[in-house]
């Protein structure tokens, strides 16, 4: 959940969205293209954000 060509030492979440001026709350939607256990998480960092996954991915 980073995004593309962000300068180092930036590796939480919330400080790279900072640094692109964005606030977490006016996140609107959350794309999560797998499930991977150690890539997960965070969601709590966009509470009013719909999260999207896909159904296959879902139950998997």
């Amino acid at each position: 959940m980073t995004p593309a060509n962000v300068p180092e030492p930036y590796s939480c979440t919330a400080e790279v969205l900072a640094q692109f001026g964005i606030d977490p709350a006016a996140v609107a939607d959350v794309i999560v293209t797998h499930g991977h256990y150690d890539q997960i998480g965070n969601f709590n960092l966009f509470p009013n954000a719909r999260i999207h996954m896909s159904e296959t991915e879902y139950r998997f």
